[in-house]
């Protein structure tokens, strides 16, 4: 079970989109063969927002088991109850996602001691960055491989995040070659609970890139 959280001290970076996106990515690796077979895949939504788990319900209604099945962890708000539900789940989860809440410092770092490996979404502007670095802070002084993410580039511009880029690895960070760009299909996706995994085009090419990138960064680590 590899265990990955999305952190950043920083709000409207597009952690729960990354999550959701990567979620049904990682599911589509494991297709069921029918109603009845578990989830290999699950999510734990850790904002009081609950953008996640509000989803997931969506998802759950709307859309097929034939589609990837992800599992939401249902009750487990903290890393530590999500550390307890999978201590004696019966289900054997390959990946577990948990989405983290901006500025709860200590939730993060209860996120990063708990994940295998922390992933960071950043947009790539200087406000984000700088806002960005409590969140880095953690992860650096825990250890824990990482992978920044930059999100939310301007469309057919992914380049628009060198500076960015420059700046993060200037400071020790690894950052992604992939990355997302702002298009209103994610929405779309996200509103009737699916995924830009399950998009053809540029938004599904953008979310297999970015999950090839994260197994090969694990298997480094």
């Amino acid at each position: 079970m590899l265990k990955i959280g999305v952190i950043n001290s920083k709000g409207g970076v597009g952690k729960s989109s990354l999550v959701r996106a990567l979620a049904v990515r990682a599911a589509k690796d494991f297709p069921p063969e029918n109603e009845d077979d578990s989830a290999r895949v699950a999510v734990a939504d850790l904002d009081p927002q609950q953008t996640v788990a509000q989803w997931w319900a969506r998802r759950s209604q709307n859309v097929g088991w034939q589609a990837g099945k992800v599992e939401l962890l249902i009750g487990a708000t903290t890393a530590q109850e999500v550390e307890d539900r999978l201590s004696y789940s019966p289900h054997a989860f390959e990946y577990v996602f948990l989405d983290t809440p901006p500025g709860h410092l200590m939730e993060v770092e209860d996120v990063v001691r708990l994940s295998d490996i922390v992933l960071i979404p950043i947009r790539p502007d200087y406000d984000t960055v700088l806002a960005s670095r409590d969140a880095l802070a953690i992860q650096q002084n825990s250890g824990t491989p990482a992978l920044a993410i930059l999100t939310q580039c301007p469309t057919n511009a992914l380049a628009f995040g060198e500076t960015a880029r420059e700046a993060l690895e200037s400071v020790g960070v690894t950052v992604a070659k992939a990355g997302t760009t702002m298009r209103i299909t994610w929405s779309k996706a996200f509103d009737t609970g699916k995924s830009p995994a399950e998009l053809k085009g540029v938004a599904g090419t953008e979310i297999d890139d970015i999950w090839r990138e994260v197994a090969n960064h694990v298997r480094k680590a």
